[in-house]
């Protein structure tokens, strides 16, 4: 999800730029409130798993720059690494991560 992202945050996905995949997203979420960031993770076939991927490298870029992106980069493949990295990255609980995680990437 986090290489994915970073294509995605960087190049656009699906014949999309970048800016149009975050609108597409966020119109998407704005449709569906039940998508959370554990869902993705879990499901893996949310419609916009490379969008929300895109959503956790610009928050992480926003907060933490490129020292961060790397730091997250560098997380093992499974879904606790990347959750710990993020909450090491972060700081903060997951559910605050979700919680930002949700307002990036609906905007």
């Amino acid at each position: 999800m986090v290489w994915e992202g970073v294509a995605t945050w960087l190049g656009g996905t699906l014949g999309m730029s970048s800016i149009e995949t975050r609108r597409a997203y966020a119109v998407y979420l704005g449709e569906h409130a039940d998508v959370t960031l554990d869902a993705v993770l879990h499901a893996r076939v949310d419609q916009g798993f490379r969008p929300a991927g895109a959503a956790i490298i610009q928050m992480v870029y926003a907060e933490k720059g490129l020292a961060g992106v790397k730091a997250l980069l560098s997380a093992g493949p499974s879904e606790d690494a990347l959750k710990a990295t993020l909450q090491r990255v972060l700081g903060g609980s997951w559910a605050g991560i979700q919680s930002r995680w949700r307002q990036i990437a609906s905007h």
